[in-house]
């Protein structure tokens, strides 16, 4: 069997349509996570740092669906930050609801699933839905538990009693299938168990009775003409032969298959090849741990195409971990489309920047450790809502403006307007996705994030920032990104906003910049500027670095780039008289040919300015090389502010300072 990248030979059409959808999940008391609820997408990605209970979620979904469980012990058992087990169960609540190919939700099932829910399915002012408890409680001071299950009448205020013990069958055709990070096709291959192992051992399945016998006259021919084309298997064969005179076999005796005999068999013998450009074909055991794993995940999407095929009442969930595993940035870009071209609901963790930039926004939730435990945010769109108002705005204006018309509609139309003021339009989603995720995607993975305007920024704070805290940026959660000039806030302000990201903006002091940036975080955060470090005396950062009494220093560092004595007498020499910034003309010389003290100052700013990217790391190499009277490194006066705000807030120092021993 060859691995190629051709098209299946089922499409979805061929399926039942998928017209059911987990949209809600509660989970309690289970491991990190306490007391979480998330909604669900067709096609979901948990996003967050390692440890942030996006495995633990995906588990405690097998728990209550998955095909293959794990047995479990107290130690699942949510344990707070003092050590202790607060409860002696571990609950987990699904709601299943009709929707249609949009992924919108209806007003009811349609068959299969009315006949499959029964009467455990219930209906609130939405419409249907199918919800149930699993409840897995353990016995005291055991590891042995029991597992039941209840349906849920009210999902908003759900107390299911023992009598309600679900009567439905959906969880024999509702399966979640759990495909961990440590996946492997070369593996997969020998495994009967594998989702590729039990394709490959349906393979009589695909053929007729004349076909099948016809291929297996040609296997056996195939065994004949190898063992006596062979001198080796041939003298094998013959002293194998000799076991039919120690056994007194009255049978056909030793035989030699160098192929199998059996079609059923052919799967123990399979291996998957793979081409790559203009290379020879080699076995999987030959290629790279990202081939191997994402082959192994295209095994598992053609295992679901042919369960699925002709069925009805089927409905597999993928609950995935990492597929970007082993995969190189350009390769993780693609992952996106195809994983949403496994049929069924999806349900992927991941940490791969590359992989959220290609997502909907509205399939990120946000895994956050917080404490003991943990916190799930996501963003909420505006969906229907502007469609309604302009309805029920119409009607008023066609029905003349009566006080009838207006006292029905006008208080529909205000909660529809003040739901959506913490949502966002499409304008909004675009936005963020263009700005954001497509190419900052990585501040998802943050304990924190620092924003600020300009190049010199990016390259010089980090720097800095290792120099304050004793460790890379990295290491404690930091991370420091350009937004790319003072009116380009608000993308990152409004996701953060909604994922509940801690935000810090060093922002530039210079003509209306201040304001500008304020209105954004207004915006978003109403009059909280708390996080808000403006450089001071109307600087941008340039001056801000000039001001503090780094000139030398910058100088220094524009030679060690530009080569001696580049600043200030070639620069000035070549550039005095040329047209500046604004069109203006550069005057760094008066008429006797004396560059003054606020001249020279002056073109050290213009170059800087006009070479941030070339000098930006070394003018803060150069920086950190200059100590105070006790032998201390001097940082500008807003770096210091600003770190001092986030230690504060995190006491990053002193767990360092506990972790190593020093700092």
């Amino acid at each position: 069997m060859f691995f190629q990248n051709e098209t299946c030979i089922f499409t979805l059409n061929q399926f039942c349509k998928m017209n059911i959808l987990i949209d809600k999940v509660r989970i309690k008391n289970f491991r990190s996570l306490k007391n979480v609820e998330v909604n669900l997408q067709p096609m979901t990605l948990l996003v967050g740092a390692n440890n942030s209970g996006k495995t633990t979620f995906l588990q405690a979904l097998n728990i209550a669906l998955g095909v293959n469980k794990k047995q479990l012990t107290k130690d699942d058992l949510f344990i707070n930050k003092n050590g202790e087990t607060e409860q002696n169960e571990i609950i987990i609540d699904l709601r299943i609801i009709p929707i249609n190919e949009e992924g919108e939700r209806l007003e009811k099932f349609q068959q299969p699933w009315i006949g499959i829910f029964g009467k455990d399915a219930k209906v609130d002012d939405t419409g249907s839905f199918f919800a149930f408890r699993t409840l897995v409680k353990f016995k005291e001071n055991s590891d042995k538990y029991e597992t039941n299950y209840y349906f849920i009448s009210n999902w908003g205020n759900p107390n299911p009693q023992a009598g309600d013990g679900l009567t439905s069958s959906a969880r024999q055709f509702i399966l979640l299938y759990f495909l961990d990070a440590q996946r492997d096709l070369e593996q997969d291959a020998k495994l009967r168990s594998s989702y590729f192992g039990r394709l490959a051992v349906q393979l009589e399945k695909g053929y007729e009775e004349d076909k099948l016998k016809e291929i297996t006259d040609l296997v056996k021919t195939l065994n004949d003409k190898t063992i006596d084309g062979s001198q080796v298997l041939s003298h094998l064969k013959e002293e194998l032969s000799k076991l039919n005179q120690t056994t007194n076999s009255t049978g056909e005796g030793v035989s030699l298959s160098p192929f199998p005999l059996k079609i059923r068999d052919l799967h123990k013998g399979m291996k998957v090849h793979f081409q790559d450009n203009g290379s020879d074909t080699f076995g999987m055991e030959y290629h790279g741990m990202g081939t191997r794993s994402w082959a192994s995940i295209l095994s598992f999407g053609a295992f679901i195409k042919w369960e699925a095929k002709d069925k009805q009442d089927y409905f597999p969930i993928l609950a995935l971990e990492e597929p970007e595993a082993h995969l190189h940035p350009n390769a993780q870009r693609t992952l996106y489309e195809q994983l949403k071209g496994i049929y069924g609901q999806k349900i992927i963790s991941t940490h791969s920047p590359y992989v959220v930039g290609q997502a909907n926004l509205e399939e990120i939730r946000l895994f956050k450790k917080n404490d003991d435990c943990v916190d799930i945010n996501q963003v909420s769109l505006i969906t229907k809502e502007k469609i309604e108002i302009q309805k029920l705005e119409e009607e008023i204006i066609s029905e003349g403006k009566t006080p009838n018309i207006f006292k029905q509609n006008q208080p529909i139309i205000d909660k529809l307007k003040s739901e959506i003021i913490n949502k966002l339009d499409k304008d909004e989603v675009r936005k963020i996705k263009r700005e954001v995720l497509n190419t900052k995607g990585e501040l998802l993975f943050s304990k924190a994030i620092v924003l600020f305007e300009g190049k010199t920024e990016e390259q010089a704070i980090p720097l800095f920032a290792k120099e304050y805290f004793g460790c890379y940026p990295f290491d404690i959660g930091l991370n420091f990104i350009g937004v790319g000039g003072k009116m380009s806030y608000t993308p990152f302000l409004k996701l953060c906003n909604f994922l509940k990201i801690p935000w810090y903006i060093l922002s530039d002091g210079d003509g209306n910049t201040e304001n500008e940036v304020r209105k954004q975080i207004k915006g978003s955060y109403g009059e909280n500027f708390e996080n808000l470090i403006v450089l001071p005396e109307s600087t941008d950062f340039e001056k801000h670095l000039i001001n503090e009494g780094f000139e030398a220093e910058i100088i220094q560092a524009i030679n060690n780039v530009e080569g001696d004595n580049f600043f200030p007498t070639k620069y000035i020499e070549k550039l005095n008289g040329a047209e500046g910034k604004g069109k203006s003309i550069r005057v760094y010389k008066d008429e006797n040919g004396v560059v003054s003290e606020d001249a020279k100052r002056q073109a050290l700013i213009d170059c800087m300015g006009e070479n941030k990217t070339a000098f930006a790391e070394e003018i803060a190499l150069s920086i950190l090389t200059k100590e105070d009277e006790n032998g201390k490194i001097i940082l500008p006066s807003a770096i210091e502010t600003l770190f001092a705000k986030i230690n504060s807030d995190f006491n990053i120092i002193n767990i360092q300072e506990n972790e190593t021993g020093t700092i």
